[in-house]
C-alpha cells in the first residue's frame, strides 16, 4: 500500500482488526506491514491501478479462464484481463528456486552417502582381510561366528558414531545456508535430525556388516593358511 509523506485527514485509516501474518507474494515470510482496505474505500489512484480476482471452481481451472474474461468484459469491456494463473501455478513458481536447490542438494547428499558407504565397506573389508589369521584362530578355538561378527561390528561402532556426530555438528554450523532451502521446517528440527542420523548409521552398519558376515563364512583351516 502507498503512504503519503504528508497525509491529510482524508488519508487516515481506522483499524478495525488485526490478523496473523499472511504470505502474499511467496511462501517466504510476509513483509512486516500489510494493510487490507476495500476497493470502495481506496482514494489513492496508485492502489486502484490493478485488481486481483480469485475464482474457486470444481471444474478444470484452464477451462473457465475464457468464461471469467467474458464476465469481466460484460462489466467493462475496456478493462484487460491478464496474468490468468491457477493457484497451483503460483505456488509452484514461488517455490521453483528453493525446490531446485533442495533437489540438487538431495542428489549431492545421496552421492556423498553412496561414496561414504563404499569407503566404509572398503576399509572394513581391508581390516577384515588383515585379521583373517586372527579370525581363523578364534574359530579354531571354538569361537562362535556370531562372536566374530559382533567383534568386527563393535570395532567399527566408534568410527560410525563419531562420523554421525561430526555430520550433525556440521549441519548445525551451516544452518544459515540451509534455512533458505526449507519451508515450515527448522534447520535444527529434532525429528529430521534423528531420522537422518538413523539413516546414516544404518547405511554405515550395513557397509560394515557385509564384509564382516563374509569373514565369518571362511573356514578355520582356510583362514589359518592365509598369509
Amino acid at each position: 500500500m502507498y503512504f503519503k509523506p504528508h497525509p491529510g485527514p482524508q488519508d487516515w485509516l481506522t483499524v478495525v482488526g488485526v490478523v496473523e501474518n499472511v504470505r502474499q507474494q511467496s511462501l517466504a515470510e510476509s513483509p512486516p506491514l500489510a494493510v487490507y482496505q476495500p476497493y470502495l474505500q481506496v482514494s489513492d489512484p496508485i492502489s486502484l491501478s490493478h485488481m486481483v480476482y480469485l475464482v474457486r471452481s470444481m471444474a478444470n481451472p484452464t477451462s473457465i479462464a475464457a468464461l471469467v474474461r467474458g464476465r469481466l468484459h460484460e462489466v467493462d469491456k475496456n478493462q484487460p484481463a491478464y496474468a490468468v494463473e491457477t493457484l497451483q501455478d503460483l505456488i509452484s513458481g514461488s517455490v521453483a528456486q528453493p525446490r531446485f536447490y533442495s533437489r540438487l542438494l538431495g542428489v549431492l547428499s545421496a552421492a556423498a552417502l553412496l561414496i561414504a558407504a563404499v569407503g566404509i565397506y572398503g576399509v572394513t573389508a581391508f581390516s577384515v582381510s588383515q585379521r583373517r589369521h586372527e579370525i581363523g584362530i578364534r574359530l579354531a578355538l571354538a569361537a562362535e561366528r556370531a562372536d566374530i561378527l559382533r567383534m568386527i561390528l563393535q570395532s567399527n561402532l566408534p568410527m560410525i558414531f563419531f562420523g554421525v556426530g561430526l555430520g550433525l555438528c556440521g549441519a548445525v554450523a551451516v544452518t544459515c545456508v540451509l534455512r533458505s532451502f526449507l519451508f515450515e521446517v527448522k534447520p535444527t528440527d529434532t525429528a529430521t535430525s534423528v531420522a537422518v542420523s538413523a539413516l546414516l548409521a544404518a547405511v554405515a552398519l550395513l557397509a560394515t556388516y557385509i564384509p564382516a558376515r563374509r569373514a565369518t563364512k571362511v573356514g578355520p583351516l582356510v583362514a589359518l593358511r592365509y598369509e
